[in-house]
């Protein structure tokens, strides 16, 4: 096995055609064929079948494809590490962050940051937290802030508490009739209408669970997402429920933009920190970074908002 193959071997994963990943990689298509197939020598097993939508890869090719992206993130890393230290080419740190983090904690860690490291690049990918813990065990992120509780389901992962005890709410529009509660059931949220993420998201998957051990049923989307952007749109212009960390939306519950809903019934705390991928090795800039996230943290007050507001008891 080289690294050249598992290159190739991505690159017909990601394009799904031996066609289509000659071109990326400006090589012939009978060369990438020979590649592939001295490959799976090599394994002793097929990673594709062949067929008219494509290259398809087969149970020992999703195998593969998790370590070849790890190998091929880390073999980048330390080129771009050992040319950091020598000091021929600026450093990159590449991150991922829940919506939450995204909005509360970087911007002020990454303007501190970049004051004093100028000459590097930064990446952010936002998501929530089953995207963001792939990208961090194949390697793609150097770390991810996000809810502790991806760590405890995957062993790959180690984690960093960076945020105890952080709230997750049901959260409204001011125009829903249910913002004028003093409290109310999950009986009575039930019906919706819910803005929910896909799954499988650990925050639908936990409030679900809420409902079944209600015996009630989980939620039905009325809207399934991905987009942490197109959620709060919705929610402020419509009479959705919603169910995040009050981090996320912080700001708009604070404002009396949204309202959180007093449900004596739900009650949930989740920590907040930085994942890594177990074994993993971080760069100086990457480090840097962090220590600066820290620091923002550390001064981020529990909970910020008042919800008088909304009618609902402080």
């Amino acid at each position: 096995m080289e690294l050249r193959q598992l290159k190739h071997f991505l690159a017909v994963i990601d394009r799904g055609s031996l066609g289509d990943g000659a071109r990326e990689l400006k090589m012939s298509q009978p060369a990438l064929t020979k590649s592939i197939q001295a490959l799976e020598r090599s394994l002793g097993a097929p990673l594709f079948t062949r067929s008219n939508q494509g290259m398809i890869a087969t149970p020992f090719g999703h195998a593969l494809e998790t370590r070849a992206r790890v190998i091929s993130f880390e073999v980048g890393r330390t080129y771009s590490e050992f040319a950091e230290f020598l000091g021929s080419k600026r450093g990159k740190v590449t991150i991922g962050a829940a919506p939450g983090a995204a909005r509360t904690i970087l911007p002020k860690a990454l303007s501190r940051f970049l004051r004093s490291h100028p000459h590097v690049e930064v990446a952010v990918r936002e998501g929530f937290s089953d995207v963001l813990a792939r990208g961090v065990k194949t390697g793609e992120l150097d770390y991810a802030l996000t809810n502790l509780v991806v760590k405890s389901t995957d062993e790959n992962l180690v984690g960093d508490m960076l945020l105890p005890r952080q709230r997750v709410v049901v959260v409204t529009s001011p125009r829903n009739p249910l913002a004028s509660r003093r409290r109310v059931t999950l009986k009575e949220i039930w019906p919706g209408p819910w803005l929910l993420q896909k799954m499988p998201d650990l925050l639908r998957q936990d409030l679900s669970a809420f409902f079944i051990k209600a015996n009630l049923p989980p939620p039905v989307a009325a809207i399934e997402h991905d987009s942490a952007v197109l959620a709060r749109s919705l929610l402020i212009e419509g009479r959705f429920l919603a169910y995040v960390s009050d981090l996320h939306l912080r700001e708009e519950i604070r404002k009396g933009v949204l309202c959180p809903l007093r449900i004596p019934e739900l009650k949930r705390e989740w920590n907040i920190g930085v994942i890594f991928r177990r074994g993993s090795s971080i760069a100086p800039a990457a480090n840097a970074l962090l220590d600066h996230i820290r620091s923002v943290c550390a001064r981020l007050p529990r909970y910020g908002y008042c919800r008088r507001m909304c009618g609902n008891p402080r």
